[in-house]
């Protein structure tokens, strides 16, 4: 699989594109749609990693204060939705790593239907291990299941985390969200390791979780400050500091090294 360049830097040095992809392939994390869909997804999620019960439960009930339900792949069928006419007549496929539609399957169903070359495109943002390296490698994976789907030309688009549209939406929502914010913390406004609270008179805290392996660690602070600091120029958020919630997780940064950013409400 094949990148295309973030920079300007030679297409050639990350594998020159096709003028026109057959398909594009969407690749999300995937989520539960009901309760008994909770458990076997938090299983594929922590395959492997050592991850007690204990912890799993903790998280489960997360998703049980929302019906079981999670908001992502409702978000990517709107996307694809909304990209349907603008991309005809190139077929739009959607595959998650961890929930249904699986990556795995739907790879075969485009070596079925033909498919030669197809753009990537990643729901996250961020360049990490776990935003991008392990989306290829399950991509890999799932090639190597399909013997047919290695004939395919595949080429994953670049990160988005500055892209000018991204940073426009960000923005809008952290006005939003300085607008809303009470004294104290709002009920639904944290996400999986990320919160956001009253910081004093006039500040919004949002705190979120930082990877800790040095090949990540080296990359991630750059997206994110960049990020935060492009929302920050447009919504009067006043400092950049990142820390980690509480959590057994060993991939977690250790809460007091970062913490999140304080926006002022206008």
């Amino acid at each position: 699989m094949r990148d295309r360049p973030d920079t300007a830097a030679d297409p050639a040095s990350a594998g020159e594109a096709p003028a026109r992809f057959d398909a594009v392939l969407l690749v999300s994390f995937g989520g539960p749609e009901a309760p008994d869909e909770v458990w076997p997804f938090l299983r594929n999620v922590t395959r492997g990693r050592g991850v007690p019960d204990e912890r799993l439960a903790e998280v489960a009930e997360h998703y049980q204060l929302f019906g079981g339900r999670s908001p992502i792949n409702d978000q990517n069928r709107a996307l694809l939705a909304l990209l349907d006419d603008p991309l005809e007549p190139r077929r739009l496929y959607w595959g998650n790593r961890n929930s249904a539609p699986f990556l795995a399957e739907t790879v075969a169903q485009m070596a079925a239907d033909g498919i030669r070359s197809a753009a990537v495109f990643v729901t996250a943002a961020y360049a990490s291990y776990s935003s991008c390296r392990q989306y290829r490698e399950d991509l890999a994976g799932a090639i190597e299941q399909c013997p047919q789907a290695s004939g395919i030309g595949w080429y994953k688009l670049r990160h988005f985390y500055n892209h000018p549209g991204f940073v426009e939406a960000q923005t809008d929502r952290v006005r939003e969200a300085l607008a809303q914010a009470g004294p104290q913390r709002r009920p639904g406004t944290g996400r999986t390791g990320t919160s956001c609270t009253r910081a004093g008179p006039g500040r919004l805290r949002c705190r979120g979780s930082a990877p800790t392996s040095s090949s990540t660690w080296r990359r991630w602070p750059t997206a994110a400050f960049g990020t935060s600091s492009s929302c920050r120029a447009g919504s009067s958020a006043t400092t950049s500091r990142w820390r980690s919630t509480s959590t057994s997780r060993p991939w977690m940064r250790p809460g007091g090294l970062a913490s999140g950013w304080c926006a002022r409400v206008p």
